[in-house]
């Protein structure tokens, strides 16, 4: 498989994998499973804000050009960070969405996109980010941004 090939390959594998963790639980009936899904998509919104924080203030170069935004793997991240979450609420599937994100790491040590510090930092982050979001009764940023919604439109009355 090219390079080029195996980048596009990745990139469908993390794509496919959070898709899989936003629209599997809809499959099911019951408000936990609506939970589930907002909370992967806090946990990954999370994920972009520190991952493009730590990629514009840590210039790591990538082991396979010039580009100085290595650190951290986002395709890492993401998948963790899915991966955190489908776990907390589906405790007997943990081994498949672990393994998955697992994969998902692998596959950019294998392409050589990352280090392997770039890739331990990004499953780190996501599986810190996750279990922070998770550790909030109502989550970590909605909350925040519907009081933010709600003061903005106080204002305007």
């Amino acid at each position: 498989m090219s390079k080029r090939h195996g980048e596009a390959f990745s990139d469908a594998a993390v794509t496919a994998f959070v898709v899989a963790g936003l629209v599997l639980p809809l499959l099911k009936p019951g408000a936990r499973q609506r939970v589930r899904v907002l909370r992967t998509l806090e946990t990954l919104a999370l994920g972009k804000l520190v991952g493009t924080a730590l990629k514009s203030t840590v210039p790591e170069r990538r082991p396979d050009s010039l580009e100085q935004n290595s650190f951290p793997s986002n395709h890492t991240l993401n998948a963790m960070a899915v991966a955190s979450v489908a776990a907390t609420f589906a405790s007997k599937q943990s081994p498949v969405w672990y393994g998955g994100a697992l994969l998902i790491g692998a596959s950019r040590l294998l392409l050589r996109r990352h280090r392997t510090r770039d890739v331990l930092a990004g499953a780190g982050l996501g599986y810190v980010l996750a279990r922070l979001e998770l550790s909030r009764r109502r989550g970590f940023l909605l909350p925040t941004l519907s009081k933010r919604l709600k003061d903005a439109c106080a204002q305007r009355r």
